[in-house]
């Protein structure tokens, strides 16, 4: 305890004669003034804005000014350090995206759309995570644990980019609902996957080999029951003050207190805090009596919170690795494989709960946009594999690097099946968007 202490203090020290505190806060301005200018140079380029602040913030990676002859010798070290002292902003917005996947999922749409939308939610996210699975051991020689993590990371799908295209397209029709209401369920089904699949892992990364179906089911059971149930109490209690406070200042104080009190709980007693916020979310949704105006609260706060998070995600690229040839390989077998089993999975799930011929045959194009929740989930892998020399870099620069491709292949596809399958509101046009 004394050593600890010795160095905690030698630590505070050390903090206040390099003046961290002024380092962060003139690095933050800087974060700030990228976000701005990738936003407007995003939108003129007609890119999606995700996209846009992860190609700036790799522009500014440490493995790119890392090479900059004429910056100080200690400057690498200090920005490093600097970059990892915001990692708590990533943890903070992974709750807040969960609370959101919460609030997306309403019983009445389920019981609207029915059984067909469950079925084929976990169809295509059982698929990709299988087709990633196999493909990345047989194919990209990956040792089993990696392999099991990165499957999981290939079940969540992105509503943003998926929501924009529909709404750009004016599209209604049973394709169009299908699409919608899969991309809600879909990241949390990729949650309860990583859940599981998490806990084999390490058994696995431990080098133990030693399988426990206990450690495999009853263990992560547990904790997804005790994570929900955290997060259905602290949803019920937000309800009760959100009916005794109407103003939209109270509602952010309320849900802000709820996400960090929840995740702090679930945090000390080594909980998903993602499947916390999302269970608390559901509950609020679905207990709530009347229009809380929640929606146009997060519109505000998720604007900064996400460019920071995107932008810090893309300064841990590591330009060297992604120029790698085994690293380029990988990339290649989880994209895919992870398309297959998407659109695989999707057709499968349509067949099996007979949805009409439309969607068997193009659901699955709609479901390929990733980053998001996949990329918030790396920030907890780093942080659980970290006796695994590599890993968690080559899960960040991983999905960073297919980011590129995911969100553009993505958006492009699902706009050429909304206007064949004849649900886009705008004049007929081909794939490329000319008249006809």
């Amino acid at each position: 305890m004394d050593k600890i202490a010795i160095n905690i203090k030698q630590l505070t020290e050390w903090y206040l004669q390099n003046d961290i505190t002024r380092m962060i806060i003139i690095f933050l301005g800087f974060i700030m003034l990228l976000a701005f200018i990738s936003y407007v140079i995003s939108k003129k380029m007609n890119v999606p804005s995700v996209v846009g602040y992860i190609i700036i913030g790799a522009l500014f990676s440490t493995s790119v000014v890392g090479h900059l002859k004429f910056l100080p010798a200690n400057f690498t070290d200090y920005y490093n350090l600097i970059i990892r002292n915001f990692n708590f902003i990533a943890y903070i917005t992974l709750n807040f995206v969960a609370f959101l996947i919460g609030l997306d999922l309403s019983v009445r749409i389920v019981r609207t759309l029915g059984k067909n939308i469950i079925i084929m939610s976990v169809c295509e996210a059982l698929g990709a995570f299988a087709f990633v699975l196999f493909g990345l051991m047989w194919i990209g020689h990956l040792p089993f644990y990696q392999a099991l993590v990165l499957g999981a990371l290939a079940s969540a799908t992105a509503p943003p980019a998926t929501v924009m295209i529909i709404k750009a397209l004016k599209s209604r029709g049973p394709l169009t609902s299908t699409i919608l209401a899969i991309v809600g369920f879909d990241d949390a089904i990729s949650l309860i996957i990583y859940s599981f699949a998490s806990p084999i892992a390490r058994t696995y990364a431990s080098g133990s080999g030693h399988f426990s179906l206990y450690a495999a089911l009853a263990v992560p059971l547990f904790k997804i029951a005790v994570s929900m149930l955290i997060g259905g109490i602290g949803g019920y209690f937000a309800i009760k003050l959100l009916k005794k406070f109407r103003e939209k200042q109270e509602k952010v104080i309320i849900i802000f207190a709820l996400i960090f009190i929840i995740s702090a709980i679930a945090s000390y007693f080594d909980l998903s805090q993602l499947l916390t916020n999302m269970a608390a979310g559901f509950v609020v949704r679905n207990t709530a009596k009347h229009y809380l105006g929640l929606s146009d609260v997060f519109d505000i706060i998720m604007v900064p919170l996400y460019a920071l998070f995107f932008i810090i995600s893309g300064l841990k690229l590591k330009i060297t690795l992604i120029t790698n040839a085994g690293f380029i390989l990988i990339s290649i077998i989880y994209l895919i494989a992870r398309m297959l089993g998407k659109i695989l999975g999707a057709a499968s799930g349509a067949t099996i709960s007979k949805a009409p011929p439309v969607v068997k045959k193009y659901a699955g194009f709609g479901l390929l946009s990733q980053v998001g929740v996949a990329l918030a989930l790396a920030y907890i892998i780093e942080q659980e594999f970290k006796a695994v020399p590599g890993f968690g870099a080559l899960v960040f620069n991983l999905l960073l690097f297919t980011t590129f491709f995911t969100e553009t292949i993505g958006p492009i596809l699902l706009k050429v099946v909304l206007i064949k399958s004849g649900e886009s509101n705008i004049p007929s046009q081909n794939a490329l968007g000319r008249k006809k």
